[in-house]
């Protein structure tokens, strides 16, 4: 029943290629804008060696990808999450617990479980990386642990808004372990690989910031948001929010899933056979 990473990325390709893609916040139709941008000779940065080195392992995997979503797209999302509304963003301390820390972070968050977007933006990423398979390789086949494919991307998603003096401090992410909010056969799904992508920009300050170490005279790599581009990095890596100094910045936060039963049909052509939001699941 499952599939090999090779068999994934064709069977990903071939659903998602008609010439229209449907637009789940909306229920319409919006023309399919990949490879149509102007600037297409940086549309994917490979961080990984970047990455590596900041954490001293020389196996981490991180790229930046632009022009996922169309500036329209993005202030859709934006205007759904202020309709949704924010409340203080809390932080895990474990045993399911979560806390307000205005040392750690003091940024605002809503939360929107919404399957079909999540697959909609995992199948606008393999587009994207069809071209890239130094970056589509490790994303897709994990090669730190045997038999770990990405299945998809968790339906989560944690719509961060930073106001002037707000931040998040250095930190690393968290993994979230399926149970059956998504249905029995994807149990034990894992999330490995953080997904940022970035819905806004122009203000001052704020920018992603991947460090070495907790010092804040660390060298690091300031990612600069461009609305619509995509940042992944694996969990362990240390990054911070920096402070924002003026407007208003809006990102999303999901992860990456990776099971070891490999992709199916179900994965790879987005048929979820559940499709109800996680109710009163833990923020992850």
């Amino acid at each position: 029943m499952s599939k090999k990473p090779s068999s994934l990325l064709t069977a990903a390709i071939e659903s998602a290629t008609p010439q229209f893609v449907k637009d789940f916040i909306r229920n319409r139709q919006f023309e399919n804008t990949m490879n149509k941008s102007d600037n297409t000779t940086d549309e994917v940065e490979d961080l990984t060696e970047t990455i590596s080195w900041l954490d001293g392992n020389n196996h981490r995997f991180g790229a930046l990808v632009h022009n996922v979503l169309t500036p329209q797209e993005c202030q859709t999302l934006m205007d759904r999450s202020e309709q949704v509304g924010y409340e203080q963003a809390l932080v895990n301390v474990g045993g399911g617990r979560q806390v307000a820390i205005g040392e750690v972070r003091n940024n605002d968050r809503c939360i929107i479980d919404d399957p079909d977007y999540a697959e909609m933006l995992y199948q606008r990423l393999l587009l994207k990386l069809q071209d890239h398979p130094n970056v589509l390789g490790p994303m897709l086949n994990w090669k730190h642990l045997d038999k770990q494919y990405a299945v998809g991307l968790n339906e989560r998603l944690r719509i961060l808004r930073y106001d002037p003096g707000t931040y998040f401090a250095p930190h690393s992410d968290g993994y979230y372990v399926r149970r059956n909010e998504a249905g029995p056969s994807r149990r034990g799904e894992t999330s490995r690989v953080t997904l940022l992508l970035y819905l806004n920009e122009g203000y001052q300050g704020g920018n992603t910031r991947m460090l070495r170490t907790f010092n804040p005279s660390s060298k690091g790599r300031d990612i600069v948001p461009r609305a619509g581009s995509v940042l992944l990095f694996e969990h362990e890596c240390l990054h911070e929010g920096v402070t924002l100094e003026k407007g208003r910045k809006y990102v999303v936060r999901t992860d990456l899933m990776y099971s070891e039963k490999g992709p199916g049909n179900e994965y790879s052509k987005g048929l979820y056979q559940d499709k109800q939001p996680a109710q009163g699941a833990p923020d992850r």
